[in-house]
């Protein structure tokens, strides 16, 4: 598996494949996934992890307020044998962009998203529309 700088076109062929709860979570701000796809190009620096030709996740950091907004969504079925993958990208972001934090948010009955968040280091500052905010200090 290798991580790479996300393009237009790995972000449009994790749409069709993308795990149920990442499209539920991007269909509260996206009502089109295409246009979610192209947003993740266009509004900040993103990575995929691609494994042969199937994108098999993706994340990066959109700049909002001034912060880096954490996000990352894979296809149905990638699981704990991508974690440590995930956290390769994770890294990578961490060290891009020259924030002094991070925040993301992650729905509030996706205890998995959750933990993982924690485990990233973020800390719960909240909850906001039946999502639990987390920031990062870098």
């Amino acid at each position: 598996m290798k991580v790479v700088q996300l393009t237009l076109e790995h972000a449009l062929a994790l749409v069709p494949v993308l795990g149920a709860r990442d499209r539920e979570e991007i269909g509260i701000h996206y009502a089109d996934l295409n246009a979610w796809a192209r947003s993740r190009v266009e509004l900040g620096v993103a990575w995929a992890l691609v494994d042969g030709e199937e994108v098999i996740a993706a994340g990066g950091v959109i700049t909002n307020a001034g912060a880096g907004v954490l996000w990352l969504a894979g296809r149905e079925g990638w699981a704990r044998r991508h974690i440590r993958h995930a956290l390769r990208v994770f890294d990578v972001i961490k060290g891009f962009g020259g924030y002094s934090a991070l925040r993301c948010r992650c729905a509030m009955e996706n205890r998995v998203a959750c933990a993982f968040a924690e485990r990233l280091g973020f800390e719960k500052t909240g909850t906001d529309g039946g999502l639990v905010t987390y920031r990062m200090a870098l």
